[in-house]
């Protein structure tokens, strides 16, 4: 997918007046927070989704959402909105809304938010904004939204789009916002130290009323059984990504408990049918057929940690497609290797450290390519690293985590398949643009559904992009002082309403 803070002292940034640092005391200390990698950045308009799992609670989405489900609501920023014509969208504004330094929420906030969403040269979000075309207050203090094609998802588009305060982001430029970000979230930004931890405290201020906690300490260690053990022996209140070894371990002792829960998170291999091995498809669709998709979910994961998904949007359709594709037939998989002649040689790039298990399922997956005829060049990197390298398209296929960032399914389209996705590893982006034109235009939401179920046999089936090798299930530990902690569909857990007991 897809998927989700720190307090200035200047007069741009500081707390504004009556407003003073400090919510409802809950607990004697912040809540302490423990996940895997810090991120780049703290601009959530230049980071992955995933950083709002951090940030997240120092902004407000644009357009709200429900958690368990992530279908928009009215608890945004923006209230209300209506189709006004096939390419042109209205939205109502929230009143009575300020940001932590002061600065008024608006139409005009909203519409420099979209833009910098669309136009930031960083932006890991522009592929889901290419289609606005303009974006404006109108004289009645709602927002008006254009898009160059008619676009049936722009609501649940906005469900990205963090309100940003213009006056100081213009101030302070996007890297340097990241420093010390500034919404109109329940918690504002308290410190920073690079490389050691991220910390935000309540927001007294806050539209819908001061948080329950008195503030929260994000910090990072990339070994699970460092983070277990922070957490068993005090110095953590809440640990992220527990791995399936450890689970027992901690749900059983005194004091602490596992909250295990599904997510939109997919692991899959992108196969580079441009250039290359790949190239030909039959041997994309003997990578297919040659990994064992049970025995991963089953031997790395202990079938909890991740659950098999034969789709790449299907999850996000109301009626799941058919599959009959994409299925491990190991003999089917040499076949067709033995049938391209000599043994085709693949270039493989996986994370290590950065998801859970990504080492061992990427030498798994080679593994089970090597059985079946392919030689395999491992490429082990840093996610920073796989990232750029797979911008220059030198790979047969890598290995990474994909998230619907938000849920429809124009959301993996847009970013992967189409002549403006962000890596164009796929065949035809063409044919996928004019099928999803063809969605996005639908009056209906069942008639664009239709559509999609052609576009995920394309991409699976016909051009055979992908790979999706399990979802991810997310294990929080925590110890029993922590209340009213709930988990999410994208993996950005609200920390409005939490507690920690004293």
């Amino acid at each position: 997918m897809a998927v989700i803070t720190l307090t200035a002292c200047s007069s741009s940034a500081g707390t504004s007046s009556g407003q003073a640092a400090g919510g409802s005391a809950s607990g004697a200390h912040p809540l302490r927070v423990v996940l895997p990698a810090e991120p780049a950045t703290f601009n959530p308009a230049l980071a992955l989704y995933s950083t709002l799992r951090i940030v997240g609670p120092v902004f407000d989405p644009l357009v709200g959402f429900d958690k368990e489900t992530l279908e928009p609501n009215d608890s945004g920023l923006l209230t209300s909105w209506e189709r006004v014509s096939p390419t042109e969208w209205r939205f109502k504004v929230r009143e009575g809304v300020k940001f932590h330094n002061g600065e008024e929420w608006n139409a005009t906030a909203a519409a420099f938010t979209i833009e910098k969403y669309r136009d930031e040269p960083k932006s890991g979000f522009a592929p889901y904004y290419v289609r606005v075309t303009d974006v404006k207050a109108d004289s009645d203090g709602s927002l008006l939204v254009t898009t160059n094609v008619p676009y049936i998802a722009m609501p649940k588009v906005l469900t990205t789009a963090m309100g940003l305060p213009p006056k100081y982001y213009a101030e302070v430029t996007g890297d340097n916002f990241g420093n010390k970000p500034v919404g109109t979230g329940p918690f504002e930004f308290d410190s920073l130290q690079v490389g050691q931890k991220f910390s935000v405290k309540a927001f007294k201020g806050y539209w819908q009323g001061a948080p329950k906690l008195e503030g929260i300490t994000y910090s990072w260690a990339a070994d699970a059984s460092t983070r277990a053990a922070l957490l068993q022996s005090g110095g953590a209140d809440l640990v992220s990504d527990l791995p399936n070894e450890l689970i027992e371990e901690v749900d059983s002792a005194p004091g602490t408990n596992v909250l295990s829960a599904p997510s939109l998170y997919k692991m899959a291999l992108s196969m580079n049918s441009n250039d290359g091995t790949l190239k030909d498809p039959n041997l994309r669709k003997a990578v297919q057929a040659a990994i064992d998709y049970d025995a991963i979910v089953k031997t790395l994961f202990g079938d909890v940690g991740a659950r098999k998904s034969p789709y790449f949007i299907g999850d996000l359709l109301p009626e799941k497609p058919e599959i009959g594709y994409q299925k491990y037939d190991q003999a089917k998989a040499k076949e067709l290797v033995s049938a391209s002649g000599g043994t085709p040689k693949l270039r493989y790039l996986y994370t290590t450290g950065f998801y859970p298990k990504d080492k061992q399922v990427g030498e798994a997956v080679s593994a089970m390519l090597e059985a079946v005829g392919f030689q395999v060049e491992q490429v082990p990197m840093e996610n920073a690293a796989l990232r750029k390298e797979r911008n220059t398209g030198n790979y047969s296929m890598y290995m990474v985590q994909n998230f619907p960032v938000f849920a429809h399914p124009d959301s993996f389209i847009a970013f992967f398949t189409g002549k403006n996705a962000a890596v164009k590893y796929c065949t035809d982006p063409g044919g996928y643009d004019a099928l999803t034109a063809e969605a996005l235009s639908a009056k209906e939401q069942e008639a664009s559904d239709q559509v999609y179920d052609r576009v995920e046999k394309k991409v699976l089936d016909e051009d055979a992009c992908n790979a999706v090798l399990y979802d991810q299930v997310i294990s929080y530990g925590m110890t029993d002082k922590v209340k009213g902690f709930k988990s999410a569909l994208d993996a950005v857990p609200s920390m409005y309403d939490v507690t920690l007991d004293s």
